[in-house]
């Protein structure tokens, strides 16, 4: 009898150390932040090839931003760009605030480089709740005197019969229309044929 109960017993133990190390792989797998493949480039390249547009330096406007919301929570925990600045010693603005409410959730200044796509881990993980307006904008005022500086990477549907392509959806992902500054008025305008490479990766 004291047999079986012991061979119970570590049955048991088994089955909950079990358990306990799949639920901590499973954080794990839950924490990671992949810079190299997020829902956001792929999303960018979707379009690239099937819309058959170009991406490359263009808009110049001290303001590149789009509108965006997804399907499920997210945490960002990345955020990606390339500076055109002729000073690397610049820092580009980066603000995320809820659309319908103004709110923002995250506002820093940082460096990026000039040769490619490079990424600021944040500090803290910003929540993103399903099916709400968001806005991420790259603010870029120090120019110099020189319109090349607020230059940054798009989409451009213009220079292939101005082609609409947002809002896009891919995967949990949707981008809605794009924001820049318009030259004649200084003011905030939507478009849906243009599309800055802001990257926004998250926990998957």
């Amino acid at each position: 009898m004291k047999l079986f109960l012991h061979f119970t017993i570590l049955i048991i133990l088994s089955f909950l150390l079990i358990s306990c190390q799949n639920d901590d792989n499973n954080d794990s797998i839950q924490q990671v932040c992949n810079n190299s493949n997020s829902n956001f480039s792929n999303l960018y390249d979707d379009i690239v090839i099937n819309e058959d547009l170009l991406s490359y330096d263009t808009v110049e406007s001290s303001l590149h931003a789009y509108v965006f919301k997804v399907s499920s929570q997210k945490q960002i925990c990345s955020i990606g760009y390339q500076s055109f600045h002729e000073d690397v010693t610049v820092p580009y603005g980066i603000i995320i605030k809820e659309e319908a409410t103004n709110t923002i959730l995250y506002s820093g200044n940082h460096l990026f480089t000039q040769n490619n796509m490079s990424y600021v881990n944040l500090s803290q993980n910003i929540i993103l709740e399903p099916n709400t307006e968001y806005v991420i904008s790259r603010i870029q005022n120090m120019l110099n005197n020189d319109s090349n500086n607020s230059l940054g990477t798009v989409i451009d549907g213009i220079s292939n019969g101005n082609i609409e392509f947002l809002p896009y959806t891919f995967n949990e992902l949707s981008i809605l229309s794009t924001r820049f500054i318009d030259i004649w008025s200084d003011d905030e305008v939507d478009v849906y044929n243009f599309l800055p490479k802001i990257d926004i990766v998250f926990i998957e």
